[in-house]
């Protein structure tokens, strides 16, 4: 049985069976064996499905009138993250934990069983935290690696796809090493004056920088991260570091035209300009509209 259908069988991540394996509870095949399969990782299928008998033959009886709800899944709820699986699975079998069983069916083994006292459940678990300090795992659940990229749970997989990521599951150097090559834009849009994704696209554009990949097109930009840091300093202000002058009059002057102008020619967006100026968006598209057709504003 390879990692990912141990994995599948337990519901736990991808990193815990070999903290199972490291506590001899299931049995990981080593060489010479190991080389004769395709899968690098390899556990006996018996040892595995071992545990969940083992479970089963350890729950007492629930009371027919416990909730379904109570289940190991919502009891672990109330520790802190990330779960420690592979100690509950250890506790329960060693006894320190006791388990009622609710149910026999579905693929979702931990909501079988319910703590026999939720309140014991938490305090054992926290001691065996204790006694276990947490070391980050070589991998990463898809929530903490689109944290650490500053993206969608959904984008994770994106970038995979696009060969951005060493390895289509979270490995934690993989997407460390992710982190420090490639920017996107919920950073981007951060770092800079721009509120609007087409708006630091179009400027980036303006000064030769294009996206190393897209999903589609102008869909999901992917930059690299060194190109990013170079040009920060020479973008505009922001609005905010910006004194607007009070309008006088309703008419608008040539000097602020050419400079919208100029403004919009350099990559920024009318809608940018605009909001620095003090004017409309449509003004300034239609005067660069009549300086690209006439010259002059």
């Amino acid at each position: 049985m390879n990692e990912n259908r141990a994995k599948a069988v337990l519901r736990v991540s991808i990193a815990e069976p070999h903290e199972l394996a490291d506590h001899r509870l299931i049995e990981r095949i080593e060489e010479p064996v190991k080389s004769m399969l395709d899968s690098k990782t390899v556990y006996r299928a018996s040892s595995v499905k071992a545990i969940i008998m083992a479970i089963k033959e350890r729950a007492l009886s629930a009371d027919p009138s416990r909730s379904i709800a109570d289940h190991l899944w919502n009891a672990a709820r109330r520790l802190c993250p990330p779960v420690p699986w592979p100690a509950i699975i250890e506790l329960i079998l060693s006894g320190d934990i006791r388990v009622e069983l609710l149910r026999d069916e579905g693929n979702e083994r931990r909501k079988w069983v319910a703590p026999v006292d939720v309140g014991d459940f938490v305090t054992v678990v926290r001691l065996e935290q204790a006694k276990r300090p947490a070391v980050p795992s070589a991998w990463m659940t898809r929530s903490q690696a689109a944290e650490m990229l500053n993206i969608t749970e959904s984008s994770v997989w994106k970038v995979a796809r696009a060969g951005s990521l060493a390895s289509k599951r979270e490995g934690r150097s993989d997407v460390a090493t992710t982190v420090r090559k490639y920017i996107f834009l919920p950073e981007m849009l951060e770092r800079s004056p721009f509120n609007v994704a087409h708006e630091v696209s179009r400027w980036l554009r303006s000064v030769g920088i294009e996206p190393i990949s897209e999903w589609s097109k102008s869909v999901f930009p992917i930059y690299d991260r060194a190109s990013f840091e170079r040009v920060l300093p020479s973008m505009p202000p922001a609005l905010k570091e910006i004194d607007l002058q009070e309008k006088t009059s309703k008419r608008v002057s040539t000097d602020v035209k050419w400079k919208a102008v100029e403004q919009v020619k350099t990559g920024l967006s009318p809608y940018f300009v605009s909001r620095r100026l003090g004017v409309s968006a449509k003004a300034v598209t239609e005067w660069v509209a009549h300086f690209d057709e006439y010259g002059d504003v």
